[in-house]
């Protein structure tokens, strides 16, 4: 299964509300997106930071590193699905993994530079 695909077929994560950690501004930072349910470990999340953009990027994020999440707005696709877009705020010194898929090319040299802004 190509990464696209896989995306497609994990289910979106609902975000519970809580009360949350006010240490957010200072011990935390915000990134903003929509929330996939990990495939095979409940402990994490997949997280796109822009859910509609093609090739997919995303991060994987544990769980416990999510200090407090808010609700920002919903987005819809041009095929009438809604997407809830969150920020979560990552406790400082926290590691999370950036997932970008990509296609091999023939002449393609290992390992591959990726530069990420």
């Amino acid at each position: 299964m190509n990464a696209i695909n896989f995306l497609e077929a994990v289910p979106l994560f609902e975000v519970t509300r809580y009360a949350g950690d006010r240490r957010r501004s200072t011990d935390a930072s915000r990134i903003t997106g929509t929330p996939r349910r990990h495939p095979y470990d409940s402990d994490k999340i997949l997280f796109l930071p822009d859910p509609l953009e093609q090739p997919r990027f995303f991060y994987e994020i544990r769980l416990a590193d999510i200090v407090y999440a808010e609700e920002i707005n919903r987005v819809a696709t041009v095929d009438g699905e809604s997407l809830e877009i969150i920020g979560l705020w990552i406790a400082h010194g926290s590691v999370c993994v950036a997932m970008q898929p990509f296609e091999v090319i023939a002449d393609a040299s290992f390992p591959l530079s990726v530069t990420l802004e």
